[in-house]
């Protein structure tokens, strides 16, 4: 290659070292501050991600847990009511097996 055709060569490098220059101050970043950009602003929106999922994932729960605390009182109401009618039955079963021989089989009065 001529002297010429190396300063030729040069001075393009120069020109598109400069361009790249420009425009990398242009966007008011340096290259290679970009690519770390680029993982900060993904890291950033998996991380708020993470954070909605979590919150959706505990709203749901929190409504789960309300459900289950009802259904454990309406068990305990259904067993009272149980107990009741057990204790009604007893009773009337008393009744009936305690009655006099001459009324057996018949409520007492």
């Amino acid at each position: 290659m001529t002297e010429k055709g190396q300063r030729l060569e040069t001075t393009a490098r120069t020109a598109d070292d400069r361009a790249r220059t420009l425009q990398a101050t242009a966007s008011g970043l340096r290259p290679e501050w970009s690519r770390w950009a680029g993982v900060a602003l993904t890291a950033l929106l998996a991380v708020l991600a993470f954070t909605v999922q979590w919150g959706v994932v505990t709203a749901k729960l929190d409504h789960v847990e309300k459900r289950l605390d009802e259904l454990i009182v309406e068990a305990r109401a259904l067993r009272a009511e149980y107990q009741a009618i057990e204790r009604r039955v007893s009773y009337l079963e008393g009744r009936y097996n305690g009655a006099p021989d001459g009324h057996a089989g018949k409520p007492g009065p």
